[in-house]
């Protein structure tokens, strides 16, 4: 049986995910693997901030005010090194902060193809 895994780098500490991200888009090669692994981007959490559930049972967690700030740094920051990235996003009410971040960002830094 064949196995292909392609990967996405996760920030693991809250508070420096831009530093986090910073580092491995400078010193990683975006999809450096060969055909059984491969790194694909940045996702699928960007910033802690920002953090959805999936849970829908379940009332959906307040988000801080920092997220469009915090999310749009790094966004920026992928965009601008051309790093293709996923979200998770699952309630509509932190879909339309998300998507209010990217269009933002898109403004000056064309997202498309990324």
């Amino acid at each position: 049986m064949t196995l292909r895994i392609a990967y996405n780098l996760f920030t693991q500490r809250p508070n420096q995910e831009l530093d986090d991200f910073t580092r491995w888009t400078s010193n990683t090669s975006l999809y450096q693997g060969d055909h059984k692994l491969r790194l694909n981007g940045a996702g699928e959490m960007l910033v802690y901030s920002a953090a959805d559930f999936e849970d829908m049972l379940q009332p959906r967690p307040d988000l801080p005010s920092s997220l469009e700030s915090d999310l749009e740094a790094v966004v920026r920051l992928l965009a601008e090194t051309r790093w293709p990235f996923r979200l998770h996003a699952t309630y509509d009410e932190s879909i339309n902060r998300f998507l209010n971040v990217l269009e933002k960002v898109n403004m000056d830094v064309n997202l498309s193809g990324i």
